[in-house]
C-alpha cells in the first residue's frame, strides 16, 4: 500500500513539474495576440473561431505529444548505468551461495 502512494506520489510530481516547466515557458504576450485575433475574427464570423481553434489545438496536442516523447527518453548515460546496475546485481546474486 505504501509503495502505490509513493509510486503515485512520484508522478504526481513529474506532473507538477511538467506543468511549472509549461508556465514558465509560457509567452503571454503571443497569447494575448491570438485572443485579440480570435476575438476580432468572431466578430466578423464565427464560425472562423472554431476552425482556428481546431487548427490552434491540433498543433499543441502535437507540440505536447513530441514533449512528452522526449521526455520519457533517458539519456545514453542513464542507460549505460541501468546496465551496469543490472550486471552487477547478476553477478552478486550468481555468487550468493
Amino acid at each position: 500500500m505504501v509503495r502505490s502512494m509513493v509510486e503515485d506520489a512520484r508522478e504526481v510530481e513529474g506532473l507538477a513539474t511538467a506543468a511549472y516547466r509549461e508556465l514558465r515557458g509560457f509567452h503571454w504576450g503571443a497569447a494575448y495576440d491570438e485572443f485579440v485575433t480570435l476575438y476580432v475574427a468572431a466578430m466578423r464570423m464565427p464560425s472562423l473561431v472554431f476552425e482556428r481553434l481546431a487548427e490552434r489545438l491540433d498543433k499543441v496536442n502535437e507540440d505536447i505529444s513530441k514533449r512528452a516523447r522526449s521526455a520519457h527518453r533517458p539519456s545514453p548515460e542513464a542507460e549505460q548505468e541501468k546496465r551496469f546496475a543490472f550486471h552487477h546485481a547478476q553477478a552478486r546474486a550468481s555468487a550468493m551461495p
